[in-house]
């Protein structure tokens, strides 16, 4: 997977703000995707050192979301969730956003990255066969994002009205 790698790819800092051994256990968790538990206790220990950084959340969300784990992937889109919302100073639960509570008709990249979490969140839960849940999630996101940022009327389109057939 990564013979094509840069030499130096493992010494790489692409997040200044990451302690630089979570970064590393991010990297060797990527080497070894396909050696699940190795992977995870990479993951688990990016974790430890650095629990509320978005970039070990983001790495996690990745891992299970692709190892078909949706149970926890729903868990980690939901703490990403969780995160920005406390970094923007939004004291609400998710379901119960509003379009005045960031501005979600701009490419602000991390309101952006809100809408994806929450997208995710919502698929994760289809995944799992909620399917009441997840298009509850979905119709929310809808809402907001009255600027189509995100693929979600797609994916509401599907949710409602099957796939469509070749």
């Amino acid at each position: 997977m990564f013979e094509n790698a840069p030499d130096n790819w493992m010494e790489r800092r692409d997040y200044p703000d990451l302690p630089d051994e979570a970064e590393h256990a991010l990297r060797a968790a990527a080497i070894h995707w396909e050696e699940p538990q190795t992977a995870q206790d990479y993951l688990e220990k990016a974790r430890s050192i650095a629990p509320d950084h978005l970039q070990v959340h983001i790495a996690t969300y990745k891992f299970l979301f692709y190892s078909h784990q949706y149970v926890e992937a729903a868990k980690t889109a939901q703490t990403c969730i969780e995160l920005i919302l406390l970094k923007r100073q939004i004291h609400k639960p998710m379901l119960e956003l509003t379009p005045e509570d960031a501005p979600f008709d701009t490419f602000d990249p991390e309101v952006r990255f809100l809408m994806n979490c929450i997208m995710a969140y919502g698929y994760c839960l289809l995944r799992q066969g909620d399917m009441d849940g997840g298009k509850t999630v979905l119709d929310m996101l809808a809402k907001l994002d009255c600027a189509k940022q995100t693929s979600v009327l797609n994916l509401i389109d599907i949710v409602d009205n099957g796939p469509i057939e070749d």
